[in-house]
């Protein structure tokens, strides 16, 4: 099956391309994106972000597939399917809480 794969900002600084498309065993998890990624992607990549993602939660809270983080699906153990986009955002914090018009 066909992943999409999608950096945004700071996760751009480890990768060759923003997006790029890899080749998955069909009923492969997060997990298996993350490894293979870790392995194509080389050392900068695997240090900076796959063992970080896979050693730290917090860190998965910044990885979608679709519009949803993989922390409110199965975490690194969602199954993927063929078409997907999995998306590495970075993380975000600041606003007041109040709703501006």
């Amino acid at each position: 099956m066909e992943i999409r794969v999608r950096f945004y900002a700071l996760f751009t600084e480890f990768v060759p391309e923003p997006e790029i498309s890899i080749h998955l065993p069909e009923k492969s998890t997060v997990q298996d994106l993350i490894e293979i990624l870790n392995r194509e992607l080389g050392d900068k990549f695997s240090r900076e972000v796959g063992t970080k993602i896979e050693e730290n939660e917090n860190l998965q809270k910044l990885i979608f597939i679709g519009q949803y983080s993989i922390k409110n699906l199965e975490g690194l153990a969602t199954p993927l399917q063929n078409g997907d986009t999995v998306k590495f955002l970075p993380p975000m914090e600041g606003g007041s809480g109040q709703v501006r018009r």
